[in-house]
This record gives structure tokens, sequence and C-alpha cells, in this order.
């Protein structure tokens, strides 16, 4: 049996593409941001714009990180319980490092937070419903720093590429009314891409920041979803990789409608940073 025939029956689970919004940045002369939990606490409007978001299982076997950006495998977690951080730290993040380091040949690969869970109207973060990739260039480094990675150390100084990778598993079951696109990765011109900064208001700690990037609107995008995944199948796509800035895999929720009597959706991703010698 193919990995098509294995991921995507029956018939391919849904039509051939869908209309729907996304948000894009309303272009703007100041520099955008954003508190990292409450998004409303913004200084930057969306553009609202309707897309053609094409059905991508039937190239599930032609999808690949390096072409498109973005890719589905299965996966049987061991995790019974995903509102445990403690499994998902000393369990899940381990399953996750591993997956990576197989399907990308990395060296080393490490999480580095608690596995993001969002639980539908009981979570603190929500689906994000913009056009974003959740790092820059920049921010990269910063984040593993702020996060206890000394790249000077022996540990990390002898890897001359460092990217990041996530993943993504819908817990609720197939049919996601709020589903997750991606637009393909080289259909995304670097001039799209607007660095804006997460402000966290919403901490009591000394303030901080992360960079993202934003994405303003083009016709040109090429947006793909994955409708009615089951729950071990997962989504893994390039977050960042420096080595390749032609590859923006943009990506966003998305209000599907041909699923208005699914569920809520309940999610978990993860970062992975890998570490490659050559």
């Amino acid at each position: 049996m193919s990995l098509e025939q294995s991921l995507a029956e029956p018939a391919l689970r849904g039509p051939k593409s869908v209309e729907a919004i996304v948000n894009y940045l309303r272009p703007m002369a100041d520099r955008p941001w954003s508190d990292v939990v409450d998004q409303t606490k913004r200084n930057y409007e969306i553009e609202p714009t309707m897309v053609r978001i094409e059905n991508a299982w039937p190239m599930v076997e032609r999808l690949s990180l390096k072409d498109q950006g973005f890719i589905v495998r299965k996966h049987v977690s061991a995790i019974t319980d995903y509102h445990d951080d403690a499994a998902l730290m000393s369990v899940y993040a381990r399953e996750m490092e591993a997956l990576v380091k197989e399907l990308t040949g990395a060296d080393k690969a490490v999480v580095l937070e608690t596995p993001v869970t969002r639980f539908s109207g009981r979570s603190r973060i929500q689906p994000a419903y913009n056009v974003h990739m959740d790092f820059t260039y920049e921010g990269l480094a910063n984040r593993m720093v702020e996060r206890g990675i000394d790249l000077t150390s022996p540990e990390y100084r002898d890897f001359n590429r460092i990217c990041v990778y996530q993943t993504w598993r819908a817990l609720s079951g197939p049919g996601q009314g709020s589903a997750l696109a991606f637009a393909d990765g080289h259909s995304v011109p670097a001039k799209d891409a607007i660095e804006a900064d997460f402000i966290r208001y919403h901490l009591d700690s000394e303030p901080g920041y992360n960079q993202f990037f934003l994405c303003n609107p083009n016709p040109d995008h090429r947006w793909y979803y994955f409708p009615r995944l089951e729950q071990d199948e997962l989504l893994v796509w390039t977050g960042l990789d420096p080595a390749d800035r032609a590859m923006l895999p943009m990506h966003t929720a998305f209000i599907d409608a041909t699923e208005q009597d699914a569920p809520p959706r309940d999610s978990i991703e993860t970062r992975v940073y890998t570490f490659f010698r050559d």
C-alpha cells in the first residue's frame, strides 16, 4: 500500500478545494507587534482575504520538507493524557525529537519548551487566525539562548546549520471546522514576510519578546490543507531554515465551512530545534 493510500482513504476525505478567508497583514509603516497570548492586543490590522485552499491529500506522496515545506506522517504516540504537561515533556517531546531526526537527518534534535496544547474554549492559547511563521532568522537564535542553549558550548559549537521544525496533531479526531492551512513555502517571496514582535504583556515578570513573521497578501501564494485528519496523523513543517531563505511555509488556522458540524478542535503543537554538522 502506498503512502497516499495508507494516509488518505476514504476518497481523499474531502472536496478538491475550499474557498475560505485567511487573515493577512494589512500593509503598515510601523513594525508590527502583538501580545504573545492575547493577540487582540496589537498595533496592526488584518486584511481578510478569500483564497482557494487545495486538498493536499491527492499529492501527499509528492510533498516534502524541501520542496513545499510541509508533510504528513503516521505517528502513534504513547501519550494517553494530553493534559499532563510532565508527560508531554518526558514522553511526547522525546517522540517528536526522534521523529524529526529521522525525517531530516539532523545530528541533534531538542524540544526546549512544553508542547503547546489548544483545547477549544479551555486553553489560554487558542488557534492563530492570521497568516504567520513563528520564527525569524534573528529570533531563532534568541529563542534558543533564552531557553538555555549556549551556542558557544562544546555541545553545540561544532554544528554548522541550525533550523526548527514544527509538528501538529489534531486531538479532536477527524472533521476539523477550524483547520490548519499551509502556503507552499516556495510560493511566498521574501518581500511578503514581515518581521513582527511578540510582546509578553500577560507575564508578571520582565516583558521580553520573541520575533515572528506576519505576511502581506499576494494572490500567487498557493494554499493547501489536509481535511479530516486522524489523531495518529502528524503534520510536520519547516518552522524556519536559515540555510534556505526561499522556503517560507506560512500557515494559519481557518474556518472550513464544509465541516460546520465538526466538534471543537483540540490540538497539540511542538517545536523541535535541530542541529546539523553538514
